[in-house]
Parts: structure tokens; C-alpha cells; sequence
């Protein structure tokens, strides 16, 4: 089978599956798992049952609804800790840059001081 770019529809599925169940950095959290409350099944899991499956499988519809409605319940912690990850991702990442884009101006002066004194040096 040839794959060219005429079929992308049908690798679609298979894409927004990857994105939707890979672990971001800034939220240290899949997208999924942010909007469930549980990660997600894999296909393989199904057809080879890992010992999630197989533990869900055991339990009867009462057991499994209670810790259904557990899960739920942690799903704000997960997402107030996703956001607290977030958070703290944005201020690294900006502290990273403020140190690299620090020496381009010379010495830390911004745009606005920079033009000025070029201004000045020039009338």
C-alpha cells in the first residue's frame, strides 16, 4: 500500500489519537486525561489486556461506578495541578529567554533606551 498525500483522512484517526493521549510538558498531563479523568485505552490494550483491563473486567457494574465516580471527582485536582505545572512552565521558559535575549541589546537596556541613545547620538 502506497500512502500519499491524497489519503490523509484516513491516517486522521490515528493522529488525533497520538496527539490526544500524548503527554504535554507544559501540563505534564495528556489532553485526554485532562478532560476524562483517567487515560486513555489504547487499541492494543484491548486485544492484549493489560492488567488495567483485566481488573476493570472483574469488577461488577456497582464497584466499577464507584470508582468511576471517584475518578471524577480527583479530576479538578488533576486539572488545578495541571495549570499549577503550566504556570510554572511559562515563567521557566520565560526566565530562559529573558537570559538569552539579554546581552542582544547591550547589557539589558530594552528597544525604547537603545533607539533613544542611537537617536541622540546621531543629531
Amino acid at each position: 500500500m502506497v500512502v500519499t498525500y491524497k489519503d490523509w483522512y484516513e491516517m486522521l484517526s490515528y493522529a488525533l489519537h497520538a496527539y490526544r493521549t500524548t503527554v504535554r510538558t507544559s501540563t505534564n498531563a495528556t489532553p485526554y486525561s485532562l478532560v476524562y479523568g483517567m487515560e486513555a485505552v489504547m487499541p492494543l490494550e484491548v486485544e492484549i489486556p493489560s492488567l488495567r483491563i483485566l481488573k476493570d473486567a472483574e469488577l461488577d457494574g456497582l464497584e466499577w461506578a464507584r470508582l468511576r465516580f471517584e475518578q471524577l471527582n480527583l479530576i479538578d485536582e488533576r486539572r488545578l495541578a495541571a495549570i499549577c505545572h503550566h504556570q510554572l512552565y511559562q515563567s521557566r521558559i520565560a526566565k530562559q529567554q529573558e537570559g538569552q535575549t539579554k546581552g542582544v541589546y547591550g547589557g539589558g537596556f530594552g528597544v525604547k533606551e537603545d533607539l533613544t541613545s542611537i537617536r541622540r547620538r546621531s543629531k
